[in-house]
């Protein structure tokens, strides 16, 4: 009868002394504990190692959400020249090692070689040759800052510990900035309802806020858009001065959405086209919000990004990339009319047909009127991928979804799990091995119910997982 409040008691101990690196386990009902995997163990029994305790504890896979790994950097990453989108809603990245009307095999330091059959294929990005603007944050130098230290740059990550912004170009000023980008990154903040500001299509590289910019405000349980457009007239001003007049504009109402940001963290992708006008902002992969400002931005557009922390506590992005946007609407399924593989390039051509082969740098395609023609991956944008027997992996018990550091995901069955890596099965990939260092967190349960994660840190759910052991 004392055993029981002794567990808890330890339990609560090392998860409020646990070192801020350790990484971190989520129960179904919201609890988190501190910690480190050790393995798994037969009877689905997940082994977890409570800082500074003896023998680990042995947790029920039934009972958990998700695992997180909090190291910063990924030993694994390497030059990506391939993300492929599978119909699934799967993504992987990784070097194109062949592509033939039956598949695409690539390779990763994460995942050694994959061979996806194309029919799971919904499209590929080609990240080679410019396409990729930004593949991760760079340097704390390569940015500036409202407030010096407001932000931290390295790792790979950006973390904001203050109020304020940060900002920074993507192309030389000599350099036509982009009309369409596509923005991904993943964010945490210390407390839930936190805001966060992205500021993009920026003509001042230094102020996000200081000319013509467009921004998209996760603010709590609402996301806002606004337009920034600042034009500059010759007048009789003391000594010739131009007059500079700044027009601010709010599109369309505010929006409610489910979930705000939080500890938990959510994946962030925002689609935006300056001369078109249209903003579509996702979260955690689903379409929240989709703006149109019929008059864009008449070309005052440049080519810097920025963000703002409006909270008080900490926020951090990872994962960031900006690519340039083929202007495709991804969240549209193609009709069966229309399963032609597609190729859309830099300078706003497309070709429909039928791709041969990417490799060495070029990519053969059966164009429809045209014949076989030869086109450098430096010119693609993406490459939409038609299929006449498009399929799709099947759901199976005991799927887990793994989130690799350097972008993308992949579902497999598990079949085993221990501190160098995640084995398992998947129609997309077929057998797969991945290594744990790539992962930023692993999902269990993923068809079961699950609860909002509480502000705070619970035991509340505990009692009947503590049976000894540890």
């Amino acid at each position: 009868m004392t055993a029981r409040p002794f567990a808890l008691a330890a339990l609560l101990a090392a998860t409020l002394a646990a070192p801020a690196g350790a990484d971190r386990l989520v129960f179904l009902n919201g609890d988190r504990i501190p910690g480190s995997l050790e393995g798994l163990e037969a009877g689905a029994q997940l082994l977890w190692q409570l800082p500074g305790q003896g023998s680990a504890l042995r947790l029920p896979l039934a009972s958990i959400h998700k695992l997180q790994f909090t190291a910063t950097d990924d030993p694994t990453a390497a030059d990506h020249d391939l993300a492929v989108d599978l119909t699934n809603g799967d993504a992987v990245h990784g070097r194109l090692l062949e592509l033939t009307p039956e598949a695409i095999e690539m390779e990763s330091a994460a995942f050694g070689k994959l061979r996806v059959p194309r029919p799971m294929i919904n499209g590929l990005n080609v990240t080679e040759g410019g396409y990729c603007l930004l593949a991760n944050p760079g340097k704390g130098q390569d940015w500036s800052a409202e407030r010096r230290g407001s932000w931290r740059v390295e790792n790979g990550q950006m973390v904001a510990r203050d109020q304020g912004w940060i900002c920074r170009a993507l192309l030389p000023a000599d350099k036509p900035a982009p009309e369409r980008i596509r923005i991904d990154f993943d964010c945490t903040t210390e407390e839930s309802g936190a805001g966060i500001t992205l500021h993009f299509f920026c003509a001042d590289e230094k102020n996000p806020t200081g000319d013509t910019n467009y921004t998209v405000q996760i603010s709590g349980s609402y996301v806002f858009a606004r337009k920034s457009v600042t034009t500059k007239e010759g007048g009789n001003g003391l000594f010739g001065v131009k007059r500079i007049n700044r027009q601010n504009e709010q599109l369309g109402e505010p929006q409610r959405i489910e979930r705000s940001l939080g500890p938990g963290g959510t994946k962030v992708t925002l689609l935006a086209d300056a001369r078109a006008g249209l903003i579509i902002l996702k979260l955690n992969g689903a379409k929240v919000k989709q703006w149109v400002d019929p008059r864009g931005l008449g070309g005052k557009h440049g080519s810097a990004i920025g963000f703002t922390n409006n909270g008080q506590g900490t926020t951090t992005i990872r994962n960031l990339s900006v690519l340039v946007w083929s202007g495709l609407v991804e969240d549209a399924v193609p009709s069966p009319a229309s399963r032609k593989d597609q190729v859309f390039l830099r300078n706003d051509d497309s070709f429909e047909g039928r791709v041969v082969s990417l490799a060495d740098h070029a990519l053969t395609l059966q164009a429809d009127h045209f014949g076989p023609i030869v086109v450098p991956t430096d010119r693609i944008l993406r490459v939409q991928l038609g299929s006449d027997s498009t399929d799709q992996a099947r759901r199976m018990a005991g799927d887990v979804r793994a989130a690799f550091r350097s972008g993308g995901q992949l579902t497999l069955q598990m079949r085993s799990l221990d501190k160098e890596g995640l084995s398992g099965f998947s129609e997309n990939s077929g057998d797969a091995r991945l290594a744990l260092k790539s992962l930023r967190e692993i999902e269990f349960n993923l068809y079961a119910e699950k609860y909002p994660s509480p502000e705070v840190v619970t035991t509340g759910g505990l009692e009947a997982l503590l049976e000894g052991g540890w």
